[in-house]
């Protein structure tokens, strides 16, 4: 079973390897577990999106040389790769 962190609304706001002063342990099947693994999953693709853009200052440079549209197509790849679930 996870070890998590709750808010003051007993909301699970993290996991953790192990337990600590400020952990409790769910089981897998608690809902509270459950609704925020998937909101989680449903949020993936942004972390995915994050790892795959330039840096701002490679968009900025591609801006700066090719234009705004060029800057838009190396963006929307992106955005087309890992669209919101």
């Amino acid at each position: 079973m996870p070890f998590v962190t709750v808010d003051a609304n007993n909301k699970i706001v993290s996991e953790h390897g192990a337990t600590t002063t400020e952990t409790i342990e769910v089981a897998t099947d608690d809902s509270r577990y459950v609704t925020w693994v998937n909101e989680l999953k449903a949020q993936e693709y942004i972390y995915k999106r994050l790892e795959e853009y330039p840096s701002i200052a490679e968009q900025l440079d591609n801006i700066y040389h090719n234009g705004i549209d060029k800057w838009k197509e190396t963006i929307k790849a992106v955005k087309d790769k890992y669209p919101k679930s």
